[in-house]
């Protein structure tokens, strides 16, 4: 059979070679370029944009050069350039959209068919430091990430309810998550900082009532219906939407299956109960005592469990269950002190704003 030095495999051969990694490499990108722009059909955001233009690039670069180039085989130095500008663009493809990390060994395959092993070697333990870095060095933070996306998605398809705001869209900007979410007129504590403005020491009882109402149907809705924990409900998170309130700021709500996992702590001092702090763990009542400290808060306009300034005495004052009733009437007393009793057996919001 003929054969060819400037060729790996004998000349026949090797055109079938060629022609298999034409389809390979062009039917990855094809593939990858279908893959992006049907899952973002219905929310195309610029990460996908930018992947979208840069396979395009890639395979135009292929056609042009692999396919209709007019010198074959290419010299080393084109082809090293060739292999090194597409592993550049692969590496921003794979910071932009991770799932399509699958087209580098298409490239992989073809340095092992066009250039000594020792560049295809080398390229392959590059790839292989980069994917292996991805999953478990900086993989914390990225399967941190991931998890986040996958619980704001959940959080993106219950949009509509009259007391959870709205996320409309999530997007990966220069490594950051963004989110986009339904904006109100103000938040709770801009409502009491507004009262304080006009000399009045906290928000009205039968106003307040209004929104701890409106408040408790929103966590009714998440918890019971959607088994969904918001774990950072105060009164920055809950905002005003034409006299009425609609819970915000679900970035760090947690699913109830994972109820008796341990947790990251997230949430803010003296709004989350103590167990939270010592076990990290999930109570199914964390969003009622949240929303008890958030109702005294803006009841009185006293901190719930003092100055947060200093987290030492708050804690403390958390776990012995003494926060700060001053303001409150007797009967209100009652019902918010149980509330946020250590450890207490916290019934639903619904029962307990029904008591008062």
């Amino acid at each position: 059979m003929a054969s060819d030095d400037r060729f790996p495999l004998p000349t026949k051969k090797y055109r079938w070679y060629v022609l298999f990694f034409h389809a390979l490499t062009l039917g990855s990108l094809a593939g990858a370029l279908a893959w992006i722009l049907w899952n973002a059909r219905h929310d195309l955001g610029w990460p996908q944009i930018v992947a979208s233009v840069l396979l395009l690039a890639q395979m135009g670069i292929y056609i042009g050069l692999m396919i209709f180039g007019r010198q074959w085989p290419l010299p080393r130095n084109r082809l090293l350039l060739y292999f090194a500008v597409n592993l550049a663009i692969w590496l921003i493809e794979y910071w932009l959209l991770p799932e399509v990390y699958w087209i580098v060994f298409a490239y992989l395959g073809q340095m092992f068919g066009l250039l000594p092993a020792r560049f295809a070697i080398f390229a392959t333990l590059f790839v292989s430091a980069i994917l292996f870095a991805s999953s478990a060095g900086w993989g914390a933070a990225a399967g941190w990430a991931a998890k986040e996306l996958q619980g704001l998605e959940q959080i993106k398809g219950i949009g509509g309810h009259p007391n959870v705001v709205t996320l409309f869209d999530i997007w990966w900007i220069n490594g950051y998550l963004v989110t986009r979410w339904e904006l109100g007129e103000m938040s709770l504590e801009a409502r009491l900082l507004q009262c304080f403005g006009q000399s009045i020491p906290a928000i009205p009882r039968d106003e307040l009532l209004v929104y701890m109402r409106d408040a408790a149907d929103g966590i009714d809705f998440l918890n019971r219906e959607q088994g969904i924990y918001h774990r950072d409900i105060k009164p920055e998170n809950v905002l005003l939407f034409h006299r009425r309130v609609k819970l915000a700021d679900l970035g760090l709500a947690k699913f109830a299956g994972a109820s008796t996992a341990s947790h990251t702590g997230s949430g803010t001092l003296g709004y989350i109960p103590p167990e939270g702090y010592e076990d990290h763990l999930l109570s199914p009542t964390i969003d009622v005592y949240s929303l008890a400290a958030t109702y005294l808060r803006l009841r009185t306009g006293n901190h719930p469990f003092g100055d947060p300034r200093n987290p030492v005495q708050l804690i403390q004052r958390q776990v012995a269950g003494r926060p700060v009733l001053k303001g409150l009437d007797r009967d209100e007393k009652k019902v918010v002190a149980p509330a946020l009793a250590a450890r207490p057996k916290r019934s639903s919001w619904r029962s307990i704003h029904t008591r008062a």
